[in-house]
């Protein structure tokens, strides 16, 4: 069975453009992936408020319905047996390399801070293992969060933009948000209704 695909880039960024919503498609996608990381098997309900709060109310009910499709996309997808999971980015059509870089950096930005307020409201990974002083967590995590500073450095280099390397580093963010879910997670094959 096929996984669910999750909302397309541009209408994410639409909707959260015309909804008044605080944040970007990027950011929106590294924050509920974060979420799924951490333990939650939905959006946090907390923070699903205050999104739909500071929204339009014209389009709240899309925009929460957006965003269920795309937690459930993402869950789907780092929970499934094969490597299935993407960072969603802007296309290389529509966004040049050094702003495709800004965007990992804050899709890795916020990532961590949807595992971190997931940490804080769910403990059942840390009653049975432990998980998050599990090497391989701990690596994943400084990883991520020297990502979240790559494109500030890149700018203050002021080398030229690496394809080759942006899609390497790409791939390595990819895979490691896949074997976070899986250290904190364990693999566990979704449920199709």
């Amino acid at each position: 069975m096929s996984l669910p695909q999750p909302p397309s880039y541009v209408f994410i960024t639409l909707l959260l453009a015309e909804s008044g919503a605080y944040l970007e498609a990027t950011e929106l996608h590294g924050l509920l992936s974060g979420f799924a990381c951490g333990g939650l098997t939905e959006p946090n309900p907390a923070w699903m408020s205050l999104l739909l709060a500071t929204s339009s109310t014209n389009r709240r009910i899309e925009l929460e319905g957006c965003v269920r499709a795309l937690f459930s996309a993402i869950y789907q997808q780092l929970s499934s047996f094969g490597f299935d999971f993407d960072v969603l980015l802007p296309s290389e059509e529509s966004e040049p390399g050094l702003l495709r870089l800004r965007a990992l950096s804050k899709w890795s930005e916020n990532f961590m801070l949807g595992l971190n307020i997931a940490d804080a409201v769910t403990d059942a990974y840390k009653n049975k293992f432990n998980a998050m002083q599990l090497p391989s967590v701990k690596d994943a995590k400084k990883d991520i969060q020297d990502i979240s500073r790559i494109y500030q450095q890149a700018l203050e280099s002021g080398e030229d933009f690496d394809d080759d390397a942006f899609t390497t580093l790409l791939e390595h963010v990819r895979v490691v948000a896949m074997l976070m879910f899986t250290e904190l997670n364990g693999r566990v094959r979704p449920t199709h209704h």
